[in-house]
């Protein structure tokens, strides 16, 4: 029996003189006809040029664990840059977006340290977006919640069935389901390789080809009032010689890893699927998932995980 306690304070890291802000209001830094230059506690340092044809944010984010854990497996405390970000991003000509992040916190079981977000998108199109680049592949509902947001210190066990990162190109559809009123739904799909070309840094340490998708409708949405469901696939044809692998630390990053299958041998192919659903009342709110990876081997029993 293994007990442990996390505490996580976040912050927003926008500059080292950030957090000395008086507020969390906008610091008018530099104002002119053409340029303005604001200072958030919580956004960041935002520049603002040409009519809002320039539009760039620089920020970050600081993740700490510290925690006590006791049990079989481990014991004593321990503390941990869990992420060190630093991004920027923006918005150029009005209609094209681009995102750079970079992790300074060194690597993790999720596929590494290093560069996460790092892409160009197209907006011009009225509820369609294009992006290329390294980004969360649309396959979990998990995965789409940034990690500023989670309900606890780390997503759920099954977080570890889904692709996360990877290189691509990604298209999204996204709008108002005007028959129903207030209901809004969207389609995400793409066509991806292993994050930045490097077996090295995918989750499943595999070289590979995919197609995934997730498609979420949302009957109402409606300030502190919303009801959520979907789904999402993903498949994967992998390259021959590839280590296939799952791997996680569980719902705490300072413990030791909770599931390692090591290299699975003789992975042609994989396939993924979720179902998802999320709640919100005034302050009252719920999510589930449920995930299913099947492998298909060149040779021995073909595995099942689930969760």
């Amino acid at each position: 029996m293994t007990r442990s306690r996390c505490i996580r304070p976040i912050a927003l890291v926008a500059a080292v003189i950030g957090v000395a802000l008086p507020s969390a209001a906008a610091q008018k830094l530099i104002r002119t006809d053409d340029l303005r230059l604001d200072l958030d506690a919580r956004r960041g340092l935002r520049l603002r040029a040409f009519d809002g044809d320039l539009d760039l944010r620089f920020g970050g984010r600081l993740h700490l664990d510290v925690g006590e854990i006791t049990g079989d497996l481990t014991s004593g405390g321990s503390f941990e840059v869990r992420r060190g970000r630093l991004h920027a991003k923006g918005r150029i000509a009005r209609d094209w977006r681009f995102v750079v992040d970079g992790d300074l916190a060194g690597a993790d079981v999720a596929g590494g340290g290093g560069w996460r977000s790092v892409w160009v998108g197209y907006e011009g199109f009225d509820g369609v977006s294009i992006r290329v680049g390294n980004l969360i592949s649309p396959m979990s509902m998990s995965q789409a919640i940034g990690s500023n947001y989670t309900t606890f210190a780390e997503r759920a066990l099954p977080d570890v069935l889904a692709p996360g990162f990877q290189t691509g190109v990604l298209v999204r559809l996204h709008g108002r389901v005007r028959p129903l009123g207030r209901a809004f739904t969207g389609l995400a799909t793409g066509v991806f390789v292993e994050s930045l070309g490097s077996e090295d840094l995918d989750r499943r340490r595999s070289e590979h080809m995919s197609v995934a998708g997730r498609l979420h409708f949302a009957p109402f949405a409606r300030r502190k009032r919303v009801l959520h469901v979907g789904a999402s696939a993903e498949y994967r044809d992998v390259d021959q010689g590839s280590r296939f692998r799952y791997r996680t630390r569980g719902e705490s990053r300072l413990l030791p890893p909770f599931l390692d299958t090591r290299g699975i041998a003789g992975v042609r192919s994989s396939t993924t699927w979720g179902a998802e659903a999320a709640a919100m009342w005034r302050s009252l709110s719920a999510q589930g998932e449920y995930i299913e990876a099947r492998l298909d081997r060149a040779a021995g029993p073909n595995p099942i995980f689930e969760g």
